[in-house]
């Protein structure tokens, strides 16, 4: 006997996309194997859309705000997940010596106002 995962991804109303506003698709599984794909405590069918849709980021089919809207969440709720599922950010070269600049003048900054007040 196999189990069945019924995964949905209803689009946003802003989404101009003509009819479709969500797709379905049926998922079996043979039960000997559903509890090592699905986490215990995880519903099926979300444990599966965020499974698809973090894979499907990976390879690079979707921008970080398309997988936000698909599973949902806002850009600090996103962050965290990438964060447990070890996504990291692509970031240049020059992105990384961009941020380093920025968190040293912001830095000094701190400083130059500490030593202005007194702490």
């Amino acid at each position: 006997m196999e189990g069945q995962v019924l995964v949905q991804a209803p689009l946003p109303a802003s989404c101009n996309c003509g009819i479709l506003k969500a797709m379905q698709f049926t998922v079996e599984l043979p039960d000997d194997l559903a509890g090592q794909v699905i986490p215990a405590g995880c519903e099926p069918a979300r444990a599966a859309l965020e499974d698809m849709a973090v894979e499907a980021y990976r390879a690079g089919r979707l921008t970080e705000h398309q997988l936000a809207t698909v599973l949902g969440m806002d850009r600090y709720e996103m962050d965290g997940f990438l964060k447990r599922r070890e996504v990291w950010l692509d970031d240049s070269p020059a992105d990384l010596r961009r941020e380093i600049e920025v968190g040293e003048r912001l830095w000094k900054k701190r400083q130059d106002e500490l030593a202005s007040s007194g702490g």
